[in-house]
């Protein structure tokens, strides 16, 4: 039987022009979508209406708010204390509290390897946040590493291998009997999976692994999940949607592609941009995806046939997806 792909096309949303736009998340309960642009060090709001129109994809009036922030921001978490995010700045964890602009440092990253950064990151089902770190160097090497930030506040390095370029940090947060092959109660469907699955890459291999991820913290043994091949580009940020495809950023791929659980693709989304770097599902039912994208390192050629590089795109979908855990420490 010949595989059936999907093929979607998203729209501009919002014209950014973000250099490093990244770590795109909604907030289901302000109905508001967050993003960063790295290498501006800019925290971006976009707040929709509680009863906006949503069946044709994101609505065309929002609010937007932007915040400077000390250090590029690479990625961050929504928090159970309301109005607080958990921020991964370049060389530390801080927390972040927009309406007044307050910041309170927690703890530093890697201070012992200058030459890498905070990268990708997400919380796992617990409320912790997981994250991985970058090699800035010219020629970058797997010399950084996964971390975990406790709600308690201790960070900890994770058991797995070391990185160049940590990206792709989502979870499958299913029961267990919801994998392939096995039947589903209504029951297990709303109970998180205890292991659950993470998933992860190192952006330089072209890789994507997955690995179990238990409540207690403890990971199984990471297998390969996906390879990309070279002519199809790096994996960058991914997020899970509710029936465990994972949605992938294809940076210098012009497309979002979804994985089923077996490391099938099975829906391309097209994008007027070359570099994406992360989606998210918003609105009311979490059906639109929304893409970020970036303009770093493309030469005035690229540019000029990307002229919506750095913005943020949607694209409508029948799928559904997943609620953001939120940092349980704050």
């Amino acid at each position: 039987m010949d595989l059936i792909v999907i093929e979607l096309h998203a729209r501009l949303f919002h014209d950014a022009k973000a250099t490093l736009g990244e770590c795109i998340l909604w907030d289901d309960i302000n109905h508001a979508l967050y993003w960063t642009d790295i290498e501006n060090a800019t925290l971006w709001r976009h707040t929709f209406a509680p009863d906006a129109d949503w069946s044709n994809g994101a609505p065309a009036q929002y609010e937007t708010h932007q915040w400077a922030l000390p250090e590029r921001l690479a990625s961050f978490a929504l928090c159970t204390r309301p109005g607080w995010l958990l921020l991964g700045l370049a060389s530390r964890l801080a927390l972040f509290e927009p309406a007044t602009n307050t910041f309170v440092d927690i703890v530093e990253v890697e201070a012992d390897l200058p030459r890498t950064r905070v990268n990708d990151g997400r919380c796992d089902p617990q409320g912790r946040f997981v994250f991985g770190t970058f090699d800035q160097a010219d020629k970058a090497e797997a010399v950084g590493h996964f971390w975990r930030l406790n709600a308690d506040l201790r960070l900890e390095r994770l058991p797995l291998p070391r990185i160049a370029c940590a990206n792709s940090i989502a979870f499958d947060t299913r029961a267990a009997a919801a994998y392939p092959g096995a039947e589903t109660s209504e029951k297990d469907q709303k109970a998180p999976a205890d292991p659950a699955r993470m998933y992860f890459a190192d952006s330089l291999t072209r890789k994507i692994h997955r690995c179990d991820y238990f409540a207690d913290g403890r990971l199984g043994v990471p297998t390969l999940f996906a390879t990309l091949l070279a002519d199809e580009s790096s994996p960058d940020g991914s997020t899970v949607d509710s029936q465990g495809g994972l949605w992938n950023a294809h940076w210098d791929g012009s497309r979002m592609v979804r994985f089923d659980s077996e490391g099938v693709m099975d829906v391309h989304v097209h994008v007027a941009a070359s570099r994406l770097t992360c989606a998210t599902f918003g609105g009311p039912d979490r059906r639109t995806l929304f893409i970020t994208s970036a303009r770093t390192g493309l030469q005035a050629e690229a540019l000029a046939s990307e002229p919506m590089a750095g913005g943020v795109f949607s694209v409508r979908t029948t799928f559904t997806g997943m609620s953001e855990y939120r940092f349980s420490g704050a």
